[in-house]
């Protein structure tokens, strides 16, 4: 998608990360450590959650008889949903339950609240979670459930279902919960979707269209409170959901134009698929749109994972396209049209979203981002890649098979963003995590391989060759034992700009003397102005008059501290 000043804006990026940033140092990558497995039967985990006591809590299907250390499950049918506890300190399951029916079902993702643990997925057929039995069909229809943790012990207390009729199919894969606000994500082409009174209609019967609804949580009970749709005429889907307060953070992807729903100002090329992300403000009885943001290109790009941390929202996915637009930012694809694996931080400014870092691979294959954690300033993400070789800064991972493995740490600074270290995992099958958490000081990778499988020293095999096993792998990183260094960072506004922009000013201002630098593209600087320390100062304008067209660098220096943010000038 064409937008001002995007070649300049990639050039010039460049340059200002090689000559302007001061890289993070490279840490040494951790050792895989502990890995615990589903065994005996088929397994894949999907998603994880911990609590404020570091407990992980997983979710995911299986067939037949699965085994959880010492805890023992049976299917009743094609394949089965389990949640389960699993303990950091001991290194084991504590408790396991199992839900579903005759047909297919598997557990997409989960969402921890003080005791309250909350599953979202999809099944076929009838199924029955703890006493409460949800009506099936012909094809999948979607269900959200909520477990209670006793310590040592997990229950069923309540299960809706989410669908229509005919044969079309209802997908949910995406969860969020604060307080009593539950929040469920997915998608669906059935002409309409009801969600237990609350009805959706699709715009184009057949394809996708993106859902998300809320419940609330009374207890033993819960309902539905407000259903929205995002879609236009193809295919469009909700993959991942964060919320902070009222504030819902939506990302998925979409194919051509929204054209109605919560999100109807986006619009991509004709018959490609691109990226989003969103924001919703729940106002109680329903839900108002705040902005909407895509990236992507001429390909096939997609959101896949979002968290945030204060005003930041982080993103990980894929793109195929040539070039991927994540304005002000353009990334170039090593290995298109295979996948390069994307990660992307998104600041508000005033109200407004803004692009504030990007990277991706460099890989030969396809490597694909599928879950995404942030403490301070580490960011970690889980993927997947196959052929020869992937890139990630310093380091270079070959397989060891179809697909393997990835867990890597970016350390980031305003404005920019630095890969510290990358592990792989895998063996001669296809492999992938689905999903990452941290606890402690562990990095909690879980998913599936496909047997055998080696991290590191320690190998999985499963009852059979090639039959997926479901792992729970963890890395150590000591950063997480620490509190990490206060970054200093400025939220520039407006930007991009004209004539003159706004930047608000730091505590660290108040201290002493301090300076404003504006660094031009070649790291030369071209304003430099000396801010006033009035008690009642809390911004500074900053002139632009005269600059070309470009990308900058402000840079506020302040009592030995230096806070800096990139500037758009149009």
């Amino acid at each position: 998608m064409p937008r001002p000043f995007t070649v300049v804006h990639a050039a010039v990026l460049l340059l200002l990360m090689g000559l302007l940033a001061t890289p993070a140092a490279r840490a040494q990558a951790p050792a895989w450590g502990a890995v615990s497995t589903i065994d005996n039967a088929p397994a894949r985990i999907y998603a994880s959650a911990t609590d404020a006591a570091g407990n992980v809590f997983v979710t995911g299907a299986f067939s037949g008889v699965a085994r959880l250390g010492s805890i023992t499950l049976t299917s009743s049918g094609d394949s089965d949903i389990f949640v389960a506890k699993w303990s950091p300190a001991t290194g084991r399951y504590v408790w396991a339950q199992r839900a579903g029916g005759v047909g297919l079902d598997d557990a997409r993702a989960i969402a921890v609240a003080g005791n309250a643990v909350y599953v979202t997925g999809i099944y076929r057929d009838a199924a029955t979670f703890g006493t409460t039995q949800l009506p099936g069909s012909i094809n999948n229809n979607a269900f959200v459930c909520k477990l209670v943790d006793a310590g040592t012990s997990g229950s069923f207390s309540w299960a809706h279902w989410m669908g229509g009729t005919g044969n079309r199919v209802t997908l949910a894969e995406a969860l969020a919960v604060v307080g009593t606000s539950v929040y469920v994500g997915g998608r669906f082409s059935n002409a309409i979707i009801t969600f237990s009174g609350l009805a959706l209609q699709n715009a184009n019967e057949g394809n996708y269209d993106g859902f998300v609804a809320k419940l609330t949580d009374a207890g033993a009970t819960a309902s539905f409170t407000w259903a929205e749709r995002l879609g236009g005429p193809d295919d469009d889907r909700v993959r991942a959901l964060a919320v902070a307060g009222n504030a819902l953070y939506v990302a998925g992807a979409f194919d051509g134009a929204m054209r109605g729903g919560i999100f109807p100002t986006l619009v991509g090329p004709l018959n490609n698929t691109e990226g989003f992300v969103g924001k919703l403000t729940d106002q109680g009885p329903r839900a108002t749109s705040e902005w909407e943001r895509s990236l992507g290109g001429s390909g096939v790009d997609e959101v896949t994972a979002l968290t945030t941390q204060g005003v930041a929202v982080y993103l990980t996915g894929y793109y195929t396209s040539p070039s991927l637009d994540a304005f002000p930012f353009t990334l170039r694809n090593s290995s298109s049209p295979s996948s390069n694996l994307l990660v992307v931080r998104l600041q508000e400014a005033g109200g407004s979203p803004i692009f504030t870092w990007v990277q991706s691979s460099a890989g030969t294959g396809d490597e694909l981002g599928h879950a995404i954690a942030v403490r301070g300033n580490s960011v970690y993400v889980a993927g997947s890649f196959d052929g020869s070789a992937t890139t990630w800064g310093a380091s270079t991972l070959v397989t060891a098979g179809q697909r393997d493995v990835l867990v890597m740490r970016l350390t980031e600074a305003p404005g920019q963003a630095a890969f510290d270290w990358a592990v792989a995992a895998g063996g001669s099958g296809s492999d992938s995590p689905a999903t990452l958490a941290l606890s402690g000081t562990q990095v909690l990778v879980a998913g599936s391989v496909a047997s055998p499988a080696a991290f590191g020293s320690t190998s999985v095999i499963g009852a059979s060759a090639g039959a997926p096993v479901g792992f729970l792998a963890s890395l150590t990183d000591l950063t997480l034992g620490t509190r990490p260094a206060t970054a200093a960072a400025l939220t520039i506004y407006p930007n991009p700009a004209h004539a003159r922009t706004t930047v608000p000013l730091p505590a660290l201002v108040t201290a002493s003397p301090a300076r404003l630098t504006l660094l031009d593209a070649l790291g030369r600087a071209v304003r430099t102005e000396t801010v006033a320390l009035a008690a009642s100062a809390t911004r500074h304008a900053l002139d632009l008059a005269g600059l070309a067209p470009g990308l900058y660098l402000v840079r506020l220096t302040a009592n030995g501290t230096t806070a800096t943010q990139r500037l758009v000038v149009e």
